[in-house]
């Protein structure tokens, strides 16, 4: 990381982020914005001096969101940036003990809609709301406006089109080119196939809800997700790198929470999603089961979390979580607390830590375990499932606990390991057992 600016409040602010048990990525992308800016006021003011953050006014921020966007920032990247910076004010307002003016009464534009044809933008904020009513999870409504705005400036910038009875079917098709082809500042591609497919599906139900208005008619018929390459096999954590990881010791109580979020994923075949936001009211110790709300199907379901799972959730719970307490403002643990909490100390409530976290502590333990592999939270559900098959578990019992409505789905495991499947056939078919055709 770059060398940071002499400034009192910033030096302490990223030594807080530190401490609270901040992911490092997480720590070095608020040093990147806090960099920025302090160059920026540094550069209007030309003053001498240490930076009076408390004065930092709403112009003050609408003067920095126009200076990231002359320096060629997109959209999501200039609300970054704003986020970081705003959090980081809010830290110089409860520091200094003076309201920050910046924080306060600023009418932000996160989502840059305002720069596309009144058309596209009606009919942004009318599905919007649309997909709000339908009540889906927060994440997926970003997901969704997201891809909407990706849309929209492939078609301005990229088309040259203003109107909806202006778009092709060709224009759609290009537009899944546009997607594959997108690169990041390394040269890698910026979306996997599967990233792809969940954009075109988001896509083709926008152009459906447009085609009840009377517009784009027929154009979401003309989208076919694009076909995936076999990702599973190469995620699959192996048994001698699950004890290799699994042994990795945590350093501090933010570890040891992570450590015990890897140890449910893998002994319950959950997703990510699934176990952050388990509540207290939600587990059955005794039991050793748990009641998760399936956010892809709207469904809940009961499942069995395993002994290693309810040990480690144990020594969590009674002598790791009230570290966490005094961080969060919760002194007792209540039905309706999450018991995986983010550590930052200005919420009032325990709040759920998010997935990225979770996935930059996971590096952290790849790393030490020296698995070189490119591991996320979702691989130890892909173990699971392929673990459960090798071992000879019918594929309708790992298909329940897993969740899959589709036994399509579950099947996918089952190719995953030629060589069990070899084995498979050596051990359980007549001819194989009796020594081959005479």
């Amino acid at each position: 990381m770059k060398e940071m600016p002499e400034d009192e409040y910033i030096g302490e602010y990223l030594k807080t982020l530190e401490e609270r048990g901040y992911s490092r990525h997480t720590y070095c992308k608020a040093g990147v914005s806090l960099r920025i800016i302090y160059t920026y006021v540094k550069g209007m003011t030309g003053k001498e001096g240490a930076i009076d953050w408390s004065r930092t006014g709403p112009e003050d921020l609408e003067s920095f969101k126009k200076h990231l966007a002359g320096l060629g920032k997109s959209a999501e990247m200039i609300k970054e940036h704003i986020f970081k910076v705003k959090h980081f004010l809010s830290f110089v307002e409860k520091k200094s003990g003076r309201s920050v003016p910046g924080l306060h009464n600023v009418k932000s534009n996160p989502e840059g809609i305002e720069n596309y044809p009144e058309e596209f933008r009606n009919a942004y904020f009318e599905y919007s709301q649309a997909v709000i009513k339908a009540d889906k999870p927060k994440r997926s409504i970003n997901r969704i406006k997201f891809t909407i705005r990706t849309f929209f400036r492939y078609l301005t910038e990229e088309r040259h089109l203003m109107k909806f009875p202006d778009i092709r079917g060709a224009d759609v098709k290009e537009f899944i080119r546009f997607l594959m082809d997108l690169n990041d500042k390394e040269g890698k591609k910026l979306y996997s196939t599967s990233t792809v497919n969940i954009f075109l599906t988001i896509i083709r139900g926008f152009l459906r809800f447009m085609a009840k208005k009377g517009v784009c008619m027929g154009l979401a018929d003309t989208i076919r997700c694009v076909k995936r390459e076999d990702y599973l096999s190469k995620n699959i954590l192996n048994r001698k790198e699950l004890v290799k990881l699994f042994s990795v010791k945590a350093e501090n109580p933010a570890e040891f929470m992570m450590k015990s979020v890897f140890v449910i994923l893998y002994g319950s075949g959950l997703r990510i999603g699934e176990v952050l936001a388990l509540k207290f009211k939600d587990i059955d110790l005794e039991k050793k089961e748990a009641c998760v709300f399936e956010t892809k199907t709207n469904k809940e379901r009961m499942v069995q979390l395993g002994e290693a799972a309810c040990e480690y959730l144990r020594l969590y719970i009674d002598c790791v979580r009230e570290h966490f307490n005094d961080e969060v403002g919760t002194k007792i643990h209540k039905d309706d607390d999450y018991i995986f909490v983010s550590l930052v100390k200005s919420f009032h409530h325990a709040e759920k830590i998010c997935s990225e976290t979770v996935n930059q502590y996971l590096k952290i333990f790849c790393r030490r375990a020296g698995i070189k592999k490119l591991i996320t939270c979702h691989c130890f559900r892909h173990s699971f499932g392929t673990h459960l098959l090798e071992n000879g578990a019918g594929i309708k019992e790992v298909s329940e606990l897993l969740g899959h409505e589709d036994l399509g789905t579950t099947e996918r495991y089952t190719r995953l390991n030629p060589e069990h499947l070899r084995q498979t056939l050596l051990k359980y078919h007549p001819r194989e057992r009796e020594g081959g055709i005479p």
